[in-house]
Formats: structure tokens, C-alpha cells, sequence
């Protein structure tokens, strides 16, 4: 559980930079961007295969990633499936090729897709989480949202 919410806290604030990043009159910013929500979508993977148990690996691919929930029984939506190589190229290119250039219409399709992922995530694996969390440490304050309990204990 601990290294599951650790790599969804990874997850939440790589999607948050990349949508302080982002900037679709300036390439370099995309680039960056689309990097940072590549890095979302691959956390996000890992932390819901290790909410079940199950090693992701040390791979960066997200279709790697994708099979092996699949593999497992896990589902993931058919749109999500659709964009893994938009993902993979995102992670990949915009690390080693100066020269990659991002697409806005891409690169919203991609931020919707894993924002969807990640709500689903946050309503089917954060309640219970942090209920774990505020019972083991009896000190946590109650007007705090489960999100932050998680991001506290384990971003």
C-alpha cells in the first residue's frame, strides 16, 4: 500500500506541473509538458497495478504497463489503451529529441485521458488509504482531505 500511494502522489503532481508547465505557443514548455504527463500516466500505472498487489517493474512503457494489467485482469479504458503510445512517444522524445514537436490537440487528448485515470483511481484506492493512514497515526487532523493524507504521508 505505502509504495502504491507514493507513486499515485508522483502521478498527481506530475499532472499538476505539467498543467503549470504547459504552453502551446512555446515548444520548449510542451516539450516539457508532455514529458511531465507522460510521467504521470506511467506512475499512475504502477500505483494501480501495486494497489493490487502486483510488481510493475522497472519498465517506463506504458504499454508494458497496460499488458500487465490486463495480464492481471485489471481493466483499463479503451481510450486510455488508444493513447499509450502518445504517451510513450511523449516520455521518450521530448527527453532525447530537441527537435520532437508536440501537438496541442494531442496533447489535450492525452491530459483527459489520465485525468479520467486518475479520478478513478482517487474515488477506488484513496479513501481507503488514508483510512489506513489516519488509523496507524491517530495524530493526522480529520479536516484534511484523504488526497492530502496520502501526498503528506507518502508525495
Amino acid at each position: 500500500m505505502r509504495e502504491a500511494c507514493r507513486m499515485l502522489a508522483y502521478s498527481i503532481s506530475y499532472y499538476e506541473t505539467a498543467a503549470l508547465i504547459f504552453d502551446p505557443l512555446d515548444d520548449i514548455r510542451m516539450n516539457q509538458a508532455a514529458f511531465h504527463l507522460a510521467m504521470c500516466g506511467e506512475f499512475a500505472l504502477k500505483a494501480y497495478l501495486l494497489f493490487h498487489d502486483i510488481n510493475p517493474l522497472t519498465t517506463h512503457n506504458h504499454r508494458v504497463l497496460i499488458r500487465l494489467c490486463g495480464e492481471h485482469g485489471l481493466p483499463v479504458s479503451k481510450e486510455l489503451r488508444m493513447y499509450q503510445d502518445d504517451l510513450y512517444e511523449f516520455e521518450a522524445a521530448t527527453r532525447y529529441d530537441s527537435s520532437y514537436w508536440v501537438d496541442e490537440k494531442d496533447y489535450m487528448a492525452v491530459q483527459n485521458v489520465l485525468k479520467k485515470f486518475l479520478d478513478i483511481l482517487k474515488r477506488d484506492y484513496v479513501p481507503e488509504a488514508a483510512k489506513r493512514i489516519r488509523e496507524k497515526n491517530g495524530t493526522i487532523a480529520l479536516d484534511i482531505s484523504d488526497l492530502e493524507v496520502i501526498r503528506k504521508h507518502y508525495g
